[in-house]
């Protein structure tokens, strides 16, 4: 996440990554993983399998960094 957050983010954008974290937020739409990362999922109802505090590893593709929020943010994610 940090090089990602740090380097020209323009070379990861659209780019489908892996990232492993603990589940700090659930919402309808996705989730946060370590409190910088949103994941939204393609299919919303395997939110409903997640618990908060679980450790688990997603992929998806890089959509944008937030700035304000410092949220690093990914779509199209699926369980690993």
């Amino acid at each position: 996440f940090l090089e990602i957050a740090s380097n020209d983010f323009s070379k990861w954008n659209s780019k489908i990554v892996e990232l492993s974290g603990k589940v700090s937020e659930l919402g309808n739409k996705g989730i946060i993983i370590n409190r910088q990362i949103f994941c939204q999922f393609k299919n919303s109802h395997k939110i409903k399998t997640i618990n908060l505090n679980q450790n688990i590893t997603i992929k998806g593709r890089v959509i944008g960094y937030d700035d304000l929020l410092e949220e690093l943010k990914l779509n199209q994610c699926i369980l690993k």
